[in-house]
């Protein structure tokens, strides 16, 4: 709007002014001197320098001004009520996964055991009853199919809630474990990820996880590579995963598929950014970035 204001009244600066401190946005060269037009109630500052040579501006530039100020104000609202939005999904996302690894773990440490435990007591139970005790040794093996039931839906539970591959050995034995599941024999796969990952938080670990797995299913069917690379870094701000292959590679052109939109949409759900970039004949680069969490 800067830039469409300036081109079209022929004015030597234009500069936006956001509330909250965001901006300015210029278009020219900044001026000594300048007329301001209020963005309206949700403040900030439309601030104009006048031709050359000309003193003041008309009735209809100023209506125009003050018309295209306020058009300005509603933008940077909407605008920032979509920041909003997005900063209250990704505080939503990454309160559930905290969430989520709160309860896989007291299911795994907690109930999970405990079942296990009757399911034993339960075989115990059964040698001590007396040989003409067929109904309590009947109840008992009852009793013992339901507990092993629940066991194993706890067991569903728990893995559904978080990739278990992620506790119990890690994010680069769990992308390890899935390359060799996905990718043929003959492909050479190399895994570059520290042992330190999980400090981004469990929801950017996640989302790593699931980016680098989906990336690894399209190169298996395919890129036709003979060699993919998966690397992770977790700097400052961000958790970093980027996967490579040398396949076939496609056209930029081409309408996504539902692989490629899913691995965008994770990323950005928490407020990061996932780039797919290939040229045919010259393999495929997924480089997706996903801000640590706070603390």
């Amino acid at each position: 709007m800067a830039a469409l204001i300036r081109r079209s009244l022929r004015l030597p600066y234009v500069a936006v002014h956001l509330p909250n401190g965001r901006g300015p946005v210029e278009s020219g060269t900044p001026a000594a001197h300048v007329e301001v037009f209020p963005l309206g109630s949700v403040g900030g500052e439309l601030r104009i320098a006048r031709r050359a040579g000309a003193e003041e501006f008309t009735a209809a530039e100023r209506e125009l001004l003050a018309d295209a100020a306020r058009h300005i104000g509603l933008a940077a609202r909407a605008e920032a009520l979509a920041d909003d939005l997005q900063a209250a999904r990704e505080r939503l996302i990454r309160a559930r996964e905290q969430e989520r690894l709160r309860i896989r773990r007291d299911l795994h440490d907690g109930l999970g055991p405990v079942l296990a435990a009757v399911t034993l007591q339960l075989d115990v139970l059964g040698s001590h009853l007396v040989g003409s005790d067929v109904e309590g040794r009947l109840l008992a093996e009852k009793t013992k199919g339901q507990v092993r039931t629940a066991l194993n839906d706890v067991r569903r539970l728990i893995d559904g809630l978080r990739p278990p591959a992620l506790d119990e050995t890690g994010l680069r034995s769990a992308l390890t474990e899935q390359a060799s599941a996905l990718l043929d024999p003959s492909v050479v796969c190399t895994i570059d990820c520290p042992e330190t990952v999980s400090v981004a938080g469990p929801a950017a670990e996640v989302a790593a996880y699931r980016i680098a797995v989906e990336a690894l299913a399209n190169a298996a069917r395919h890129a036709g590579a003979r060699k993919v690379t998966v690397a992770v870094r977790v700097n400052d701000d961000d958790l970093v995963v980027t996967v490579t292959d040398d396949g076939r590679g496609f056209d930029q052109e081409r309408q996504d598929g539902i692989g490629l939109s899913s691995m965008r949409e994770r990323a950005a759900e928490l407020g990061g950014h996932c780039e797919v970039t290939s040229r045919r004949g010259h393999g495929v680069t997924v480089c997706a970035s996903v801000p640590r969490e706070d603390g």
